[in-house]
Formats: structure tokens, sequence, C-alpha cells
């Protein structure tokens, strides 16, 4: 069985709140004061060519909305997929309306690093985790920053949605 989220994450308020207002969803309690806004398919594109930067799900005009409301905050965009162990996650973090950190593009597969994909061997090195780390988030009694955000209770993006 498989896995997947597309989320935005912050602890500004204001800030998730027009990105879930753009894409018609709402904001979601997380541990250490963080929320999460999880992106409905239907704000995704069509085709993932027309995604931003290399990610799969990433609409480029949602990638502008959350540059552009980071003056107010730092807020990450995530996205991840596992299947029977394998697993992608792509990553960015922006702050003061320009990219402050990423993107980064990791699998945990070696023989799949290739173009904008880099090998993480250790999950808590994968894309996710380390764009968390980069918000501030504190893994201090966790595997990792993704279960310290109980990111890990949903199996799929549609979980939070439903």
């Amino acid at each position: 069985m498989g896995s997947n989220i597309e989320a935005f994450i912050s602890r500004d308020a204001a800030l998730l709140e027009s990105i879930a207002s753009e894409i018609g969803t709402r904001c979601f309690d997380l541990p250490q004061n963080y929320l999460l806004v999880p992106v409905p398919e239907d704000a995704m594109p069509e085709d993932w060519r027309d995604a931003y930067d290399e990610f799969s799900d990433l609409d480029p005009k949602l990638a502008e909305h959350a540059r552009s409301a980071s003056s107010s905050g730092a807020v990450a965009y995530i996205e991840g997929s596992t299947f029977a162990g394998d697993g992608i996650q792509r990553a960015v973090v922006w702050r003061d309306e320009q990219v402050a950190w990423g993107p980064t593009h990791t699998c945990n597969l070696e023989q799949d690093a290739e173009r904008e994909l880099v090998w993480a061997a250790d999950p808590r090195e994968g894309a996710i985790n380390a764009a968390l780390r980069e918000l501030g988030v504190d893994a201090t009694g966790h595997l990792d920053e993704y279960a310290a955000l109980g990111l890990d209770a949903k199996r799929s993006t549609e979980d939070w949605l439903g």
C-alpha cells in the first residue's frame, strides 16, 4: 500500500488561510503550533509537466501565491509519494517573498537518482524532513520531523481532506 502528501505547512495562520482560500480547502492544526493546508487534486496541474520547478503536483500559480504570501512568514510546500517502500519527496521553502531553501527532490532508491532526484539513503535526509527542519520543526522524541508533526497519522492528502 502506498502513501502520498501534497501540502503547505507554516506557523503563519494568515498566510496559510490565504492559500486555503485560494484552493478551496482549510487549515489543519499540527503539533508545535504548525498548520497544514492539504492541496486537493483539482488545485493541481492536469499534466505534471506543467508543474512548478520539477514538482509533480504544484501549480505554478499556487507556487507564486505562496511565494508572495511569504512576506509575512516562512511556508513550505511538501510533496511525497511512496509505494512498497520506494519513495520520492519534493519540497521548497519560501520566506520574505523568495525561495529560502530548495527546491529539493529526493528518492530513497539509489538507482532512481537521476536528473533532479538526489538519493537520500537515510529517510531523515529526505526533502520533506529537511524542509521541515528549515521551518524549525523539532524532532526530539520522534523518529523524524515528519512524525513530530503527526503527518504519519494519515496515508494520503485525501485523508486530510476527507
